[in-house]
Order: C-alpha cells, then sequence, then structure tokens
C-alpha cells in the first residue's frame, strides 16, 4: 500500500512495494543507544507540535495552511518523457553505520530513498546531509508480522496484543523519534509488519498515519498489488541482489513501474546498487523517488512534477 496525504489530510491510496537486505545489523532495540540519545532541540515548524507528555520530542502535523511533510520534504522529481518506465528504490538501516551512510548518501542517485528506525538514536546531521543530496527519508515503523514470534520488532511495536490507545501511543513514539521525513514504512531491519498492518486494527493508524500528512508505504501489498514487487531476503548474497535488479527493471518494462526496498544498508548492497545505477540504461529506464512515484503511477501524463521549496 502506497498512502498519499497530498497537499492537506486526503484519502490513502494502495500500490505496491518491495524489499531487499543483505547482512542487516542487530535490530537497534538491542543496542544501547536510547541512555545516550541526545534530545532534540525545539523549534518553530509549522509542520511539528510537541509529543503529548514528552516536551523534547514532536510529531509531524498538516501545518496551518494545509502544508504536509509528505510534499515539502519530497524529493524533486526528474524529467521523464512520457512512457519511460520508473524504477523506485528504498533503503532501509539508514544512520546505524554513520560512515556507512553517509558514503551511501554521496554514491547513490539522489532519486534513491532511506528509511531510518525509530530505535537508532539521534541522526539529525545525516538527514540533513540526505536532504542536501536530494534524498527523501522515511521512518521504519516497528510492527508485528503475521507470525509474531518469530520476529522482535522491539518495545514499541504495534500489533496485535495492544489496545487502540496503546498502538497509537507506540505509533506516536515512532514518530517523534525524527525529523524532516515523508512518510512511514512496515518495513524495519529486514521484518515486515503486514500481518498487523492488514488486519482491521491497522485502521485507524493508518487514519492518523494520513491525517498527519504523511505516506504511508506498506512493504507487504497483497496479491492483486503486487504486480511490481520484488523481495530479496535479508541473507541474500551479491548474485541474488543482481538478480533482483535485474527483475525490478523487467517488471517496470512490463508493468511500467517497480519498487525495490533493501532491509538493511551493508556494504555489499551499496556497492551493487552504485554500480546498477551507475551503469543502467537510463535512457530506458528512469529512477524516481518514492514519493514520486505515485504521481507517475496514476498520473502518467505528467512528464515533470516541481516539489515544495526545502
Amino acid at each position: 500500500m502506497f498512502a498519499w496525504s497530498g497537499v492537506g489530510v486526503g484519502a490513502i491510496t494502495a500500490t505496491a512495494i518491495a524489499a531487499i537486505s543483505h547482512n542487516a545489523p542487530r535490530s537497534a532495540h538491542t543496542l544501547t543507544v536510547a541512555a545516550s540519545r541526545p534530545k532534540p532541540t525545539i523549534v518553530n515548524d509549522d509542520l511539528l507540535e510537541t509529543l503529548p507528555g514528552d516536551p523534547t520530542h514532536m510529531l509531524p502535523v498538516v501545518s496551518p495552511s494545509g502544508q504536509t511533510a509528505a510534499v515539502r520534504y519530497a524529493a524533486p522529481m526528474p524529467p521523464i518523457p512520457v512512457g519511460t518506465p520508473t524504477i523506485s528504490i528504498l533503503i532501509g538501516g539508514f544512520g546505524y553505520d554513520e560512515a556507512l551512510s553517509r558514503d551511501a548518501i554521496s554514491r547513490l542517485p539522489g532519486a534513491v530513498d532511506f528509511a531510518a528506525s525509530p530505535y537508532v538514536g539521534s541522526i539529525t546531521a545525516l538527514v540533513a546531509l540526505a536532504r542536501a543530496h536530494k534524498h527523501e527519508l522515511f521512518l521504519s515503523l516497528p510492527m508485528e508480522p503475521a507470525e509474531a514470534s518469530r520476529d522482535d520488532e522491539g518495545p514499541e511495536a504495534l500489533g496485535f496484543g495492544r489496545s487502540v490507545a496503546q498502538n497509537q501511543a507506540a505509533l506516536r513514539w515512532s514518530l517523534s523519534r525524527l525529523r524532516q521525513y515523508v512518510g512511514v514504512t512496515n518495513a524495519i531491519e529486514g521484518q515486515y509488519g503486514g500481518g498487523f498492518a492488514h488486519t482491521p486494527d491497522f485502521a485507524p493508524i493508518a487514519r492518523e498515519i494520513a491525517a498527519r500528512g504523511l505516506i504511508y508505504f506498506d512493504a507487504t501489498p497483497s496479491d492483486a498489488d503486487s504486480h511490481d514487487v520484488v523481495r530479496v531476503d535479508a541473507n541474500a548474497g551479491p548474485g541474488e541482489i543482481d538478480a533482483a535488479l535485474a527483475e525490478t527493471e523487467k517488471s517496470a518494462r512490463t508493468h511500467g513501474h517497480a519498487t525495490l526496498m533493501a532491509g538493511a544498508l551493508t556494504p555489499v548492497l551499496l556497492d551493487h546498487l552504485s554500480a546498477w545505477s551507475h551503469t543502467r540504461d537510463t535512457g530506458s529506464i528512469a529512477l524516481v523517488p518514492v514519493s514520486r512515484a505515485l504521481h507517475q503511477i496514476f498520473a502518467p501524463n505528467h512528464t515533470t512534477h516541481s516539489p515544495e521549496p526545502s
């Protein structure tokens, strides 16, 4: 599911995405980062409000003028001739390794986006650097999969055993850990919260995400929406990564668009994505930011799209 809030509080619109990762790092909640996390500075920003009960953290909101984070922080849409197949790429695990994250920012095209876990700690400088290089940021929202006992999404995960109020509190906790991101995804470190995200219990969460002016990017779309989905296991080797990229290209040429999501940023994944991005046939296939893929899919006659000022 790909939910777009528009400039104001809009309806949720569905499409598909995928996931790929290699040698994923340990879950951030298993690391002792919370105790040392510096407290953010309160800023005067019309897209933020104070987290209730915690004035040191801020939540995204729609501004009084109707502006949203999904629009303000969106990356530029490159000019694309009508009918050109497009690919979007979202890489998770951003911020765990600062040097590797900085390397990814500089080596990958701006149309490649990053997702960060709410458990990762303060990455304000990395976010600013990524945005300066035209990369979009997403928040990886921890959610229980269908087989909840198989994965551990951490103490603030949304899930089946919580009340609506508890899940909303967990959502707001996660949303307040990062700033200047366009939306959230249910993929976190190679884990996918499709079990919870595809139940009626997720409906109030989806409504709040949209009401706060954010995109929701579903890493576990239904079969009906999965024609452009490519997924690779977290332990995939170089050959499997290259095969996934080839499959993504093929799907994009067949269906017009395909999305690839990397479950964790690692050196081998970065090397292969960087090599692919610089050797692909740019004349016959185009990279587009995740937030802009919606315009290409549902408004294919739009050859360009200008983002709001950063």
